[in-house]
């Protein structure tokens, strides 16, 4: 299994199966993409610091075979963005924003 080294953000994601999600990522090496991020939301995720809406992250991913999706294999946070969070007006904005994203990026 060939791993990808990628650096990028979330723009989104759905709930998949009872502990994962499909995450849609813009990354600097492939651009736009989704994978699947397996056991993100139990409790005791590692992954789940890195799924957090404009969180910049480097990826480790790998293709599924006959898919167009990836498999998160680890993420580690390079920098929060805390400022943009922090304040709770912008957070609507920032929702906006990111779906604006990944309707525009290919």
């Amino acid at each position: 299994m060939n791993l990808i080294q990628a650096r990028g953000f979330l723009l989104g994601s759905i709930p998949f199966a009872e502990a994962d999600r499909i995450a849609q990522l813009y990354t600097l090496q492939l651009g736009k993409v989704k994978a699947v991020v397996k056991g993100v939301r139990k409790p005791r995720s590692r992954l789940a610091s890195a799924m957090d809406l404009f969180t910049e992250s480097s990826f480790s991913l790998h293709k599924r075979a006959h898919s167009d999706l990836y498999v998160l294999a680890q993420a580690k946070v390079l920098h929060r963005r805390s400022e943009l969070k922090a304040d709770f007006p912008t957070l609507p904005s920032l929702r906006v924003l990111a779906d604006m994203l990944g309707k525009a990026i290919h």
